[in-house]
């Protein structure tokens, strides 16, 4: 568990690193839809370039180290001590759930711990503006990303309980590769008819708040299209991803053999 905790450490200066480095040292003053807009890679992934691909690691690193070095956390339950475990364990489900809780918390904490790097680097150099009317900005970033970030570790968590830690780690990489190349394929702003109804319906695409039309007190902050994406069709959609994920773990939980599985 402590090794979990450490790893915070390292969300936490990557923010201050690519704040300053990435994106706000030349800048007066910062606000936090900035922050929120820089974290999710902004609009700039519009087409496949060089610059896309660095952008898109710039930005996305800090969740995909995450989701590979939280791959095993419920899973590790499963290995040499699960005997041990199991044997005290009366309910697995009511075992899961409270497993999957903390998984969920580690998860909203590493999309906080980024943005806080962000705000210390603003802090320190006098630059963050400040605005209430910003917070639900920030809110909405934490949900998409929480949800975002634990369905795609509960996943790979689950695989590495039915198959071996190996090949859950393989989808804990594979599926972030994937969500790159899917996002670097993309030209939102010439996307027509057919192409944008499929875009609509890629879970991938709502990770880019840039391709959101948001606005505060009838100003356009992100977004300059349009059109953009509904927000609210992003909370459902990996609010129903993980809850799918979800109710999958609880019955592999329940069925797995812990003998067999051990061996």
């Amino acid at each position: 568990m402590k090794v979990y905790r450490r790893y915070y450490l390292i969300p936490f200066l990557y923010g201050i690193i690519f704040s300053w480095y990435g994106s706000f040292h030349n800048s007066k003053k910062i606000e936090l839809w900035q922050m929120v807009s820089a974290i999710t890679g902004g609009n700039i992934i519009n087409s496949m370039s060089n610059h896309v691909i660095s952008a898109i690691f710039e930005h996305y690193v800090p969740f995909f180290m995450f989701i590979i070095i939280f791959s095993t956390y419920i899973y590790r339950n499963f290995c040499n001590s699960s005997v041990y475990v199991f044997s005290r364990c009366e309910n697995r489900v009511k075992w899961y759930m409270k497993e999957i809780l903390k998984l969920l918390l580690f998860t909203l904490a590493n999309a906080m711990m980024i943005l806080a790097g962000y705000i210390v680097t603003a802090v320190v150099g006098n630059k963050l503006a400040f605005r209430t009317d910003s917070i639900f900005l920030v809110v909405r970033y934490l949900i998409i990303y929480t949800l975002w970030s634990f369905s795609i570790v509960l996943l790979a968590n689950i695989i590495s309980i039915l198959k071996n830690g190996i090949l859950g780690n393989i989808v804990a990489i594979s599926i972030p590769i994937i969500v790159t190349v899917c996002l670097m394929t993309v030209n939102f702003e010439k996307l027509k008819g057919m192409e944008w109804k499929k875009l609509i319906w890629n879970p991938c695409a709502y990770l880019v708040f840039g391709w959101y039309n948001v606005k505060i007190e009838n100003k356009q902050i992100i977004g300059s299209m349009s059109r953009g994406l509904s927000i609210q069709r992003g909370y459902l959609m990996f609010a129903a991803i993980s809850l799918i994920v979800v109710i999958v773990g609880a019955a592999v939980v329940q069925q797995i053999d812990i003998m067999d599985n051990k061996e």
